[in-house]
């Protein structure tokens, strides 16, 4: 059978300081802070994620306010499975900027992770709230309304996301075939069948010939 596909993944966003969506400006008295900050960050993008934390706690240590460091440091502990304390990051970055999706969405994958799809569905409606244009959240969301039993709005998301381009777009559109053969919509979920063969992916054979039975092809 088609599987319903989640993004598991923690976004890694790779932060230039000055397109920083939180205007940060570093005192004199802060050049340390911002040193361990893109030290921090280098680690965290080699993977060594422990590194990552260590130069991101010292960072914080000078600067408490400094949301970017709170924000990397919070998707190392996601890495290491430590969730909760990445739960604690995201949300003492969220009280510093209120504003910025990704500290959602972010939060969101990892409440996600903890079984809390409330929690995590609510995080994702705020940073689509912020930012309607981020397709991988209304992916994300989709599945969680799926796993809820909300198959209208899980299909409404995995269109939006389509609508959106998502960067892997086979993969929503495969999502959505399996929602549209839960509410036996057949010839929607082969539509999508169709449209990911067109785009040069495979679709479960077993998938397929179920699909076929049930359309009597």
């Amino acid at each position: 059978m088609l599987n319903v596909i989640y993004y598991t993944s923690i976004i890694v966003y790779y932060i230039i300081l000055l397109n920083f969506s939180a205007t940060l400006s570093y005192a004199s008295s802060n050049i340390t802070s911002e040193k361990y900050t893109k030290s921090g960050i280098h680690y965290l993008n080699e993977g060594r994620y422990e590194k990552a934390i260590t130069e991101l706690s010292k960072a914080l240590k000078i600067n408490p306010k400094d949301v970017e460091a709170y924000l990397n440091r919070g998707i190392s502990y996601a890495q290491t499975g430590q969730q909760e304390l990445a739960i604690s990051d995201f949300t003492e970055a969220i009280k510093i900027n209120s504003k910025d999706a990704k500290l959602y969405s972010n939060r969101g994958v990892v409440y996600r992770q903890l079984g809390n799809l409330d929690q995590a569905i609510s995080d994702y409606s705020e940073a689509i709230k912020l930012n309607p244009k981020y397709p991988v959240v209304y992916s994300n969301r989709g599945v969680l309304f799926a796993e809820k039993g909300q198959l209208d709005l899980a299909i409404s998301d995995f269109t939006q996301a389509i609508k959106l381009n998502h960067k892997d777009v086979a993969i929503v559109y495969s999502n959505r075939a399996g929602i549209y053969y839960r509410k036996g919509e057949y010839e929607k979920a082969w539509q999508d069948v169709v449209k990911i063969q067109q785009l040069g992916h495979e679709v479960d054979k077993e998938f397929i010939e179920t699909l076929k039975k049930a359309l009597n092809k």
